[in-house]
């Protein structure tokens, strides 16, 4: 069968064990690539790049000017201005974005395989031959300023801003990495930034010393480690890679209200923290229960609307990290600010209702279902199954990780739920954040 016949690709057998059988793992230099070949339609190719660099001390050394890096990257290189690069990219039916910090660079890049070639030179081009103009800077100095004040009496700026320094570490001084400015030290930290601060980190800190490289889709496995060396080979760290630990802060209860100005509706936020890793046995039966608690069943946070307007909306979110013992539930609701004392009462009964009535039987098979779809499905897009490998890369898996949680998944109770629920949920830890014009 010719290319031609093969255009419209193929769907994968998402199950851990199929595609496991699948990936292709090496390690070509200091580069561990993850490879997943398959036919796609229009030849498509999805490329996920990582590198880390630096450490502590020169995450707090460069400061805000780490933010800059990323967009800098695509805005200027050697031979290509940014709308050269935009020109060169759209001719061959290519995307490419760089996202990063202090600490690191995530670039994703979309092609055809044709194509990916050309492609790997332009992202080398990028990454290796920077020229930082000074107008594209300053262009993106303004930007940011403008998008910060911007948010000034944005009622969900404010409640997230609020939240982070509540939960930033006790002590926390202004140069710490974990210290949370306020947006007027924010927009002074952002305008003593300088081209030539982005540009010296790059020079003195920025490389491959750490350097994982994720492909997905229509490509020949050579192509890519034949690019490898040309890509990354000798674009060492000059300094020695030590990864910055997060402090799992644990603040007290608390709730605040905020005033602005002239707003329609009202936002409420709450956060707590918890330590737990999300390869820790209890994270499948937490899963459950933040499943349940953040929308599959009619309850407090999820009341009917009255006279055709919704009072509250409310959502919930939950996050635990893969390398510490770094958990957190962030709950958000939009509601009309009469009802603001409401609010908070509704997020306090529902946290009570799960304490002592549990979950239903029915309740708990539909969310381990769902839940099992939702990840089975996300694997159908090739960019989401490179993050995937590009995070296995990072901490040593495999799909027998998302075997094995698919395992626990599949003998979660009702019981184990609510005690995953209570064990690591107490309202009682809640920072709640409401901001809207309540007077």
């Amino acid at each position: 069968m010719g290319r031609e016949g093969l255009s419209a690709g193929e769907q994968l057998d998402a199950t851990p064990a199929a595609l496991e059988g699948r990936v292709i793992r090496e390690q070509v230099g200091d580069v561990s690539l993850v490879l997943l070949p398959k036919e796609t339609r229009g030849d498509r190719v999805e490329l996920a790049l990582a590198l880390d660099y630096g450490n502590p001390d020169t995450i707090r050394e460069v400061g805000a000017a780490a933010q800059f890096l990323p967009n800098l990257l695509t805005r200027g290189s050697e031979g290509l201005t940014r709308q050269q690069l935009k020109d060169r990219l759209e001719t061959i039916n290519s995307t490419l974005t760089v996202t990063g910090d202090g600490s690191g660079l995530v670039v994703r890049l979309s092609t055809e395989r044709e194509h990916l070639p050309e492609a790997l030179e332009l992202l080398r081009s990028v990454l290796r031959e920077p020229t930082f103009p000074q107008s594209e800077f300053a262009e993106l100095q303004n930007l940011t300023l403008t998008t910060l004040e911007a948010g000034r009496s944005e009622p969900q700026n404010v409640a997230l801003r609020r939240l982070s320094r509540v939960f930033m570490p006790e002590g926390a001084v202004r140069g710490d990495i974990e210290y949370s400015p306020s947006l007027d030290e924010e927009l002074e930290d952002v305008r003593a930034v300088k081209v030539e601060d982005v540009s010296r980190f790059y020079e003195e800190v920025v490389g491959a010393g750490r350097a994982r490289l994720s492909v997905v889709g229509d490509f020949e496995p050579q192509t890519v480690r034949e690019a490898v060396p040309t890509l990354l080979g000798d674009f060492d760290s000059p300094v020695t890679y030590e990864r910055f630990v997060p402090t799992l802060t644990t603040p007290a209860g608390a709730q605040e209200v905020i005033n602005v100005p002239d707003k329609a509706n009202a936002v409420y936020f709450a956060q707590l923290n918890y330590p737990l890793r999300d390869d820790h046995p209890d994270k499948a039966a937490l899963d459950v229960a933040l499943k349940i608690f953040g929308g599959n069943r009619h309850s407090a946070l999820q009341p009917p609307a009255p006279a055709g307007r919704p009072e509250l909306r409310a959502y919930a979110y939950a996050n635990q990290s893969s390398r510490d013992e770094y958990g957190n539930l962030l709950t958000f609701a939009i509601y009309n600010p009469a009802v603001r004392e409401k609010v908070s009462a509704a997020m306090g009964e529902e946290f009570r209702r799960i304490a002592t009535g549990g979950f239903t039987e029915a309740e708990v098979n539909n969310a381990r279902a769902a839940l099992l779809q939702e990840a089975r499905a996300a694997y159908a897009s090739d960019a989401t199954l490179a993050a995937e490998l590009l995070t296995q890369a990072d901490l040593g898996r495999t799909f027998a990780f998302q075997q094995e949680w698919e395992q626990r998944l599949s003998a979660v109770t009702p019981a184990a739920a609510q005690a995953a629920f209570v064990k690591y949920l107490n309202p009682d830890d809640l920072v709640e954040v409401q901001v809207g014009t309540f007077e």
